[in-house]
């Protein structure tokens, strides 16, 4: 199986397919697994067949690992290759992103950054988990950061909308500012804890698909 963290893994992990075979169908192959709704889309995009995907049902509570290995676990069998295919926050030689040798360090753990909870339960099942960094998150530049956040911050009955960690940290490197009258949604518990330990006054929590964003936000306002 190939797990996709994200839309944007789907994305650029088929970008680097060999020239001559971009166009080709993929009716057949190891079973794509994905965490929302947005990676199945990009994974139908790139024409993988329906019934070879795997991910949280639209209803589920979360769409994060957890909720796709309830999904997967049954099927997996020891001996099973995974292959996670997630980015990284470092800045690595566009080399070491495509080779295989490049898969990890010089003291043998993974490249890339995400959560290793998915390859803990595959080990524990008896699959062997790798993994491949497909592209590499940025923050904005530090000048558009700070103007943007300057812009925002004027807004005295802002409404912050947090779906990524990193984006509260990638906020926390701009200039300093007191949130304790803030207000913040988050789309995952983590997401939310993140948005406390940032020091966000008030936190509400959301399922992470765009009508019970849009309720929650028409509810907080």
């Amino acid at each position: 199986a190939i797990m996709f963290v994200s839309a944007a893994a789907v994305e650029h992990f088929f970008a680097a397919r060999p020239p001559g075979v971009q166009d080709v169908p993929l009716p057949v192959g190891p079973r794509c697994w994905g965490t929302g709704a947005g990676t199945v889309a990009a994974l139908l995009q790139q024409g993988i067949a329906p019934d070879r995907i795997d991910a949280p049902a639209h209803d589920s509570a979360q769409f994060d690992s957890e909720s796709l290995w309830q999904v997967v676990k049954g099927s997996v069998r020891p001996g099973w290759q995974v292959l996670l295919v997630r980015g990284t926050d470092q800045d690595m030689p566009e080399a070491a992103m495509q080779a295989e040798t490049g898969l990890y360090d010089n003291n043998g753990a993974a490249v890339g950054n995400g959560r290793d909870w998915l390859a803990g339960q595959l080990a524990q099942a008896g699959a062997q988990p790798h993994f491949v960094v497909a592209y590499r998150r940025a923050a904005p530049a530090r000048d558009q950061l700070r103007r943007r956040f300057c812009e925002l911050t004027r807004e005295q009955d802002a409404l912050w909308l947090f779906t990524s960690s990193l984006a509260i940290g990638a906020l926390q490197q701009g200039p300093a500012n007191d949130w304790s009258t803030a207000r913040a949604l988050a789309t995952h518990p983590r997401i939310a804890q993140a948005a406390r330990d940032a020091g966000f006054g008030v936190v509400n929590e959301s399922r992470p698909s765009l009508p019970d964003i849009a309720a929650s936000i028409k509810s907080l306002r």
